[in-house]
């Protein structure tokens, strides 16, 4: 395991060592807009089962996602119109949609992946992050990363790298750990969903989501 500080300086050298670790199938804890993530590719099954076991986290738990754009979301997930109108208002931000698996496009060419990603519940939770590094790590891979908080099942949010590796004590630890320094302390996102043509809060996070008319 290697731990890297991310700061002006060493921001491009990062970038690219942590996009090395994705393709290569690795496991990488890096900062988000609200606490520390631990994050893959989210289209590599096997990388994905592996934060599982690092997390302690049971199989029947989907896990959320991090695109680089709305665009990239359509590819994944099938937004409602009321979805995709909070989508227009809150991203990027700390708002998770959990909408149907697109299953006409990308998805039908990953073996297993709706079994593993979104533990056989059909919908995938996603969302395009404030932070840049992030957000910048999705759209340079092209594809989804895992956006896990970086804890140990049922641990609390992690806000200082420090903490994170405190709390994960596992043998299967992540390939490199990004230092963002210091978070500020945030509630996790916001998680809706649709049900029944009425806008559902299943988590209320940092963000308020506030009627809409589409």
């Amino acid at each position: 395991m290697e731990i890297v500080s991310l700061n002006k300086e060493t921001y491009t050298r990062v970038l690219r060592q942590a996009l090395r670790v994705l393709r290569a199938g690795g496991v990488i804890v890096y900062p988000t807009e609200t606490a520390y993530g631990l994050g893959c590719d989210a289209t590599n099954v096997a990388a994905v089962k592996r934060i599982f076991t690092i997390k302690g986290r049971s199989f029947k738990k989907p896990l959320p996602l991090i695109v680089g754009k709305r665009a990239m979301a359509d590819r994944y997930v099938a937004l409602s119109p009321a979805l995709r109108l909070l989508a227009r208002t809150y991203w990027p931000g700390a708002l998770t949609v959990v909408a149907p698996m697109n299953t006409r496009n990308e998805i039908r060419k990953l073996s297993n992946w709706e079994t593993v990603v979104s533990a056989k519940t059909g919908t995938v939770g996603i969302r395009v992050s404030a932070y840049p590094f992030a957000r910048k790590l999705s759209e340079k891979l092209g594809k989804p990363i895992v956006a896990t908080s970086a804890n140990y099942a049922d641990g609390g949010e992690c806000y200082t790298l420090i903490d994170v590796l405190k709390q994960l004590q596992s043998n299967v630890l992540p390939n490199l750990c990004i230092d963002g320094g210091h978070l500020r302390r945030r509630k996790p996102s916001t998680i809706i969903t649709v049900r029944d043509g009425h806008i559902v809060t299943l988590r209320q996070g940092a963000i308020a989501v506030r009627k809409l008319r589409y």
